[in-house]
């Protein structure tokens, strides 16, 4: 699970581009396993950094703040959000994929990203029920 200070982040930021929350902390979980300072290294020399895993071609140091790392994870969701007709299924395909390569044959993703989206979805689903679960009081 996530820090409660992650989570609060994510509460306050993801609905300013009308993106899920629990969507947003699935892909943290997923990504950095909630560590802001996890870094993974690509085979083309970039890397991906901070909670949202966020590619050092598109950004320089966004990935070190947390606050910025969530924000700007959540305008790359909102802006896949178009490109893959308001389907956060498909967004999620292009966020482990791609843009540019979800642009190109987003008709057949490649089967690392369909796994991808099924983990995230499931992550997102359990946190949902969890949410449900305590605003109803149950243990």
């Amino acid at each position: 699970m996530l820090a409660a200070w992650i989570m609060e982040l994510i509460l306050l930021i993801a609905p300013q581009y009308d993106v899920p929350p629990y969507l947003v902390a699935a892909i943290i979980i997923k990504e950095s396993q909630g560590n802001p300072n996890a870094v993974g290294h690509n085979a083309d020399g970039t890397f991906d950094g901070g909670l949202m895993q966020l590619n050092s071609s598109w950004f320089n140091d966004e990935w070190k703040c947390a606050e910025t790392n969530i924000t700007a994870g959540c305008k790359l969701l909102k802006e896949y959000y178009d490109y893959a007709d308001w389907n956060w299924w498909q967004v999620c395909i292009a966020y482990n994929w791609g843009i540019g390569n979800y642009i190109k044959g987003h008709k057949n993703p490649n089967e690392k990203a369909v796994n991808y989206a099924c983990d995230v979805f499931e992550i997102w689903l359990s946190l949902e029920q969890d949410r449900s679960i305590k605003s109803y009081g149950r243990p």
